[in-house]
């Protein structure tokens, strides 16, 4: 696998863990 490959990987799958932090932290902020 090319690096480049792999660095684009590692930044989808931690933009993804942001993202589902984030809606979770909204909908338990919207939740309260």
């Amino acid at each position: 696998m090319p690096k480049k490959m792999q660095n684009i990987i590692i930044w989808a799958m931690v933009i993804l863990i942001v993202v589902s932090g984030l809606l979770m932290g909204l909908s338990y902020l919207t939740a309260l």
